[in-house]
């Protein structure tokens, strides 16, 4: 089991009894064996990341590139910058976190919290209670955020947009080395899938600052981590919002459309903590199974 802030980051190595998304792709040495041109030829272009970036790095960024060798290398190349400069510290802790995290076979969760950046503000208000990632039997890592259950307003009275950034960037990075991981250990590419549990939020209040520093990371993310994510769950959107989706959806590209899902349920009134999902939890298998049931459907 993996834990990190009192449970922010759980991975769990229990195995329920329905698989979120299918593990027949394509083994993960087929896949580098098809992109191994690109990575070598990625890696060469940027020397200074040293051999500290495995082959998964190179290959999420070519993945995401299409074959376009421009774009992969722009890519990587902003991806490295963040990861020398304004991220190195981020990315320093979590590569700690996790190595002291495991070092005893077991996950221990102090290494992780105590590493993550402003953790003693952050961590009074993002508790286990509304946010945890934890995973599928097939290994797949499931993120969960329930933001209308934040005291948004005295979390960012407690940090700045910046810190609190960077950590979800920390979290981030932590999920791409579990992912990076179970994908050598399991021969295919993991990634995560986010679960955003929109009950409680409304259009004509909360805090911007939140909300805003929500939107950063989640910009400054998608340029870092490619292909690390899989398919963003939308649930639970207020009525308004939810009357509109069938307007707006068609608007989106369609790679973002076919991993963009809007839906009632599972979540909301129905669990009062993410504990309750989280391994032993007594509403966990119905959750898996109900975001089965969701993913399954076009």
């Amino acid at each position: 089991m993996m834990l990190l802030g009192r449970a922010f980051l759980l991975v769990s190595v229990i195995s329920p009894s329905v698989d979120c998304l299918s593990s027949t792709a394509s083994s993960l040495k087929s896949i580098l064996s098809t992109h191994a041109p690109a990575i070598s030829s990625l890696r060469s272009q940027f020397p200074e990341a040293g051999e500290d970036l495995s082959d998964l790095f190179y290959l999420r960024h070519a993945i995401a590139a299409s074959g376009d060798a421009p774009v992969a290398s722009e890519s990587v190349r902003s991806a490295i910058s963040w990861r020398t400069g304004r991220g190195l510290d981020i990315c320093l802790r979590a590569a700690e976190a996790v190595s002291s995290a495991t070092a005893g076979g077991k996950w221990t969760n102090g290494p992780a919290f105590s590493r993550a950046p402003s953790v003693d503000a952050v961590g009074r208000h993002i508790t286990p209670d509304v946010a945890l990632t934890t995973s599928d039997p097939a290994g797949n890592l499931i993120y969960i955020i329930c933001a209308g259950s934040i005291d948004d307003a005295a979390l960012m009275d407690s940090v700045s947009g910046e810190e609190l950034v960077d950590f979800f960037l920390y979290v981030k990075e932590v999920h791409r080395l579990v992912a990076d991981a179970r994908s050598l250990e399991q021969d295919r590419l993991v990634k995560i899938i986010t679960v955003n549990d929109l009950s409680g939020i409304s259009l004509l209040s909360g805090e911007k600052r939140f909300r805003k520093a929500l939107s950063d990371s989640s910009k400054e993310a998608a340029s870092i981590f490619k292909e690390l994510n899989d398919v963003t769950m939308l649930l639970n959107l207020p009525k308004l919002v939810s009357a509109l989706v069938g307007l707006f959806k068609p608007l989106f590209p369609p790679s973002v459309r076919a991993k963009l899902r809007f839906a009632n349920g599972p979540l909301g009134k129905s669990v009062s903590s993410l504990t309750e999902i989280a391994p032993g939890g007594l509403k966990r298998e119905v959750f898996l199974g109900q975001l089965a049931d969701l993913l399954a459907k076009e």
